[in-house]
């Protein structure tokens, strides 16, 4: 059995779903120590698109992700310290090797607006934003997908290759340019990761009858709330005063707040086992993952072998590796011919039945949960594996 589940942090936004032993749904598997959770996401943009595809600026743009991606890993580690933890990044050198991929990846896609003086732009504002900003999920106006020329209903790995800058996964093999939609509308559902929102909004229920779901714009700590999602990566939103609220650090009490799991990523790594702040660290490759000596060890892949309290971690192959089947890629590449990588999706208008679906009612309790860490063209709402 292999239990999945955890992190990726939010590069902004922390909180999710502590639910129990094995995660539960969908989509990219991080953290696999796995407490629970729902969830998918799309790093960077979403991008997957295979290296030397049209447009590919070679080791040069690679090189510009690498820094950016570091910049971004830094401002990660500064702000939210205890994110690393909760995503299972054991160094500043797995965080920026996770995310480069798929920035690489919109770099090279065809009909991509992603440049290399877009990438470094994006970096510089990762390096330059501060931590009150970071933590409540501003973005970098040059890391927001934009420029793409491939039209609504086109075939796509990432948002960089649209013109909406949105691009949905759907059943098939490749993603379709969709629409945008905007705050106050329906969140739009993607077959792979859920129920999203474009960056800067988050879904999440439109009133307190929690009977349809909306893109909704983030609030501060001391703002109004319905859940949890809307607030910054350390508040939870409090059922009593519907307000957002400061989460609890190591140590302190979380009795009560039944809507999160992971605490203050501002502080020390640490998750509520429904009574109090617990230790979280981060599992090596082959290192034991799950509950050790009262830690709780995350890993930014896969904890395999799980016998309900502890399981052997396996992180993320390569892009290029060898794989099979149950083998995890990273940053949603599928393992195709035996090899992490994923087909160039050029753009192509197919007959229709890849076309995104917007809905009009969601049940609420469809809700993806927020995310640890929120990286650089990362659609909000979209939400790693816990």
């Amino acid at each position: 059995m292999k239990c999945t589940g955890v992190a990726v942090w939010g590069v902004v936004g922390v909180a999710g779903a502590l639910l129990g032993g094995c995660g539960s749904s969908g989509g990219t598997k991080v953290d696999g120590g796995g407490t629970g959770g729902s969830g998918g996401t799309k790093v960077d943009g979403g991008g997957t698109g295979g290296l030397g595809g049209t447009g590919g600026s070679g080791g040069g743009a690679e090189n510009d992700c690498h820094d950016a991606m570091t910049k971004f890993c830094d401002r990660a580690q500064t702000c939210e310290p205890g994110s690393f933890g909760l995503s299972g990044f054991t160094s500043l050198a797995d965080c920026v090797s996770y995310f480069e991929a798929s920035c690489d990846d919109a770099v090279a896609a065809p009909h991509t607006g992603r440049t290399a003086a877009l990438v470094q732009q994006c970096g510089d504002g990762w390096a330059a934003m501060s931590c009150a900003d970071f933590v409540q999920g501003k973005s970098v106006p040059a890391c927001l997908p934009q420029g793409g020329t491939a039209p609504v209903g086109g075939s796509c790995n990432n948002d960089w290759q649209c013109a909406t800058g949105v691009c949905w996964q759907t059943a098939s093999t490749c993603g379709t340019c969709a629409a945008v939609t905007t705050v106050g509308q329906p969140c739009q559902v993607d077959a792979t990761r859920g129920l999203l929102c474009p960056d800067n909004l988050v879904c999440t229920e439109a009133d307190a009858s929690g009977s349809m779901l909306v893109c909704s714009a983030y609030v501060p700590i001391g703002g109004p709330c319905i859940q949890t999602e809307v607030c910054g990566d350390n508040a939870y939103c409090d059922p009593t005063t519907n307000v957002c609220t400061q989460l609890p650090a190591l140590g302190q009490s979380c009795s009560g707040i039944y809507d999160i799991d992971n605490c203050d990523p501002t502080q020390a790594a640490s998750s509520c086992d429904g009574t109090t702040c617990t230790p979280v660290a981060a599992a090596a490759d082959g290192q034991p993952c799950g509950t050790v000596n009262g830690t709780y060890f995350r890993c930014n892949g896969e904890c395999s072998n799980w016998n309900g309290t502890t399981g052997v971690c396996h992180t993320f192959l390569p892009r290029g590796a060898s794989c099979t089947s149950t083998d995890l890629c990273v940053a949603d590449t599928p393992c195709n011919g035996g090899l992490c990588t994923s087909p160039v999706c050029d753009g192509t208008v197919s007959s229709g039945n890849d076309a995104a679906v917007a809905a009009s009612v969601i049940p609420a309790g469809a809700r993806e949960r927020r995310r640890v860490l929120r990286w650089p063209g990362m659609p909000t709402g979209a939400t790693p594996r816990r």
